[in-house]
């Protein structure tokens, strides 16, 4: 039987940086190049309000991609990342007139959507109006749950829901999979984040007294432990990456060294013995921690929403539910966190021990990963 050709298109409104400096992004990314290595054409069709952080991105990405256009004042252009095609357009409103505009919108990605001969659409999350072309074009599609903080919308809106039983849905985790049944009451495949370790593969043994490190997307993500662990432990150096961190300190601590947004993964992974991912709310698949893993860099992270899907045994869990984290106050959980860090940095055969678990970790994942996104994505196409 022939295998059928799409043409697939990722369509989101603000939810496509093209610095790929959040999970999502790069998630989506990766998920396309596997589909085009399936015989696929794929592309990313992304529209960005005007507020000046989307206009920032907007420009980012000239700079990156198209240098030649530098300077001009543009409201789309288009590029390539890798092997995927990327349209890049921007929107002359910011994001609370987004609704007001839905039918300037919606005429913009048709029109877009029919030069491509797009028959195949992927969304995201709640981009509502992202969903409208598949509806008003009857064309097939599916849609991917990252985080729960993206389910309470749609239970006020049941016309959502309707919207949702139309495409194939899919949950970052098992976790996810099973928020959104009991939520929404719809079923969802999981298909944990797709992608090749070996990008961020750099070195297969750490050191045990190498920085610690974390990814911040704001305060959320563990900001107040993490700053109190680099007070309680001035000789141990850390490194944070993210554009959303939050410190409150008045002076920088020596031992502490502020990446920001990180275009160099690899040169974080080689900087660090240890990873942190405090996080103070149920996430859906944190894939740090498997980028970490396959350099063999253990974790220690709450346990908390699809966090201990990513970690397995390469790590060690704050065994936490959410209940219990409001109660327990920072102070406590920097503690704990501080005992385990204490404990790894000198006792050299357990730090072995979870290097090696956090390598197996990874490759297990990668052989998962191969047999899941092909029965995934026979799902995905009705076969």
């Amino acid at each position: 039987m022939k295998k059928k050709k799409l043409n697939i298109a990722y369509l989101n409104i603000n939810r496509f940086n093209p610095v790929l400096c959040d999970g999502v992004s790069v998630s989506s990314l990766e998920l396309l190049e596997f589909l085009a290595t399936q015989g696929h054409e794929t592309v990313i069709l992304t529209y960005s309000t005007n507020e000046p952080f989307k206009q920032n991105i907007f420009y980012q990405a000239v700079r990156q991609h198209a240098p030649e256009l530098q300077g001009k004042k543009l409201q789309s252009f288009s590029y390539m990342m890798g092997h995927i095609a990327v349209h890049a357009e921007l929107l002359p409103f910011d994001q609370t007139e987004l609704f007001a505009n839905h039918g300037y919108i919606l005429k913009l990605m048709n029109q877009k959507i029919a030069e491509k001969k797009i028959n195949y659409l992927l969304t995201v999350d709640d981009d509502f109006l992202s969903m409208l072309p598949g509806l008003t074009l009857g064309l097939p599609g599916a849609h991917f749950f990252h985080s729960p903080a993206y389910l309470s919308p749609y239970q006020q809106v049941p016309f959502l829901i309707k919207s949702l039983k139309k495409r194939k849905l899919f949950a970052v985790s098992g976790f996810m999979q099973a928020k959104i049944k009991k939520e929404l009451g719809l079923d969802a495949d999981p298909w944990y984040p797709l992608f090749d370790l070996e990008k961020y593969r750099l070195k297969q043994s750490g050191r045990q007294n190498d920085p610690v490190g974390y990814y911040s997307a704001g305060r959320h993500k563990g900001d107040d432990i993490f700053n109190r662990l680099v007070v309680d432990l001035p000789d141990r150096d850390f490194i944070v990456i993210g554009q959303y961190y939050t410190h409150g300190f008045a002076r920088i601590p020596g031992n502490l060294h502020v990446w920001g947004d990180n275009r160099d993964s690899k040169r974080f992974y080689d900087s660090i013995g240890l990873l942190l991912a405090p996080s103070l709310i149920e996430e859906g698949f944190p894939r740090v921690i498997l980028e970490a893993a396959a350099n063999g860099i253990p974790t220690v992270a709450n346990s908390l929403g699809g966090i201990p899907e990513a970690l397995a045994d390469s790590g060690i869990r704050v065994e936490v539910d959410a209940a219990e984290l409001a109660a327990a106050g920072i102070g406590k959980l920097a503690s704990i966190y501080r005992q385990d860090i204490e404990h790894i940095g000198t006792d050299e055969s357990f730090y072995r021990e979870l290097q090696q678990k956090a390598l197996k970790r990874a490759q297990v994942y990668m052989d998962q990963q191969a047999a899941l996104s092909m029965k995934n994505l026979a799902k995905m196409l009705g076969a």
